[in-house]
């Protein structure tokens, strides 16, 4: 359902924008072929003609699809979801510049806006998701040092008190082992930032369990 009303869309928005083209200068529209141009290149093409949103709507699909269903747990909320930031993407493509980040990392931040404002519309709290068995090593912690289940409930309790922000760089580097320059590119904060915000934050739970 989500592909077919996304290219709906599209057909829609291209065919509006061929018949302006006409009217304007009676001339046919030509494409590129699009294996031969940059993603940037294709950003910027995209934002004259949505013929070319289709390609980054079918290249980042199942990255956005697995990053939103990782948080929800729930496939047709997650549909919802990425159909919701898709829609907007191409209706607010006009809005994108390139300033040394890719395209995803602009997806990914209208697609947490679109989960976040989701879960403030229902006022209830999102899931986390994490290997437990992964944790240990993740905090740098000799796992005979402490019990799991003691390490996991500190965990948790450290995470409940975490401002969004704080959340989101916990799960995406201890979680989704995403390195600090796709976190900088995703939350658009500088890489140091990032750095020294999970340091921090890695040295409290520390703190907490008096390693």
């Amino acid at each position: 359902m989500t592909h077919v009303l996304i290219e709906t869309m599209i057909r829609a928005r291209l065919n509006t924008k061929k018949e302006k083209s006409v009217r304007q200068s009676g001339m046919k529209v030509s494409y590129r072929k699009k294996d031969s141009l940059s993603e940037e290149e294709i950003v910027m093409l995209a934002k004259e003609d949505p013929a070319y949103f289709d390609f980054l709507y079918r290249k980042y699909f199942q990255s956005i699809f697995l990053f939103i269903n990782r948080r929800t747990d729930r496939e047709q909320l997650t549909k919802d979801i990425v159909q919701n930031t898709f829609i907007k993407a191409m209706l607010n493509i006009h809005k994108f510049e390139y300033r040394g980040f890719p395209f995803s990392s602009w997806l990914y931040r209208i697609a947490l806006n679109e989960l976040n404002q989701y879960f403030r519309d229902k006022n209830t709290t999102r899931m986390i998701s994490f290997d437990s068995k992964e944790i240990p090593e993740t905090l740098e912690i000799d796992d005979e040092q402490i019990d799991k289940d003691v390490l996991i409930s500190i965990l948790m309790n450290e995470i409940d008190q975490l401002k969004e922000t704080d959340l989101l760089l916990i799960e995406m580097h201890f979680f989704e082992k995403r390195s600090y320059k796709e976190i900088s590119e995703i939350l658009d904060i500088k890489e140091g930032n990032a750095k020294v915000k999970v340091h921090r934050i890695k040295e409290r739970i520390r703190k907490r369990i008096n390693l």
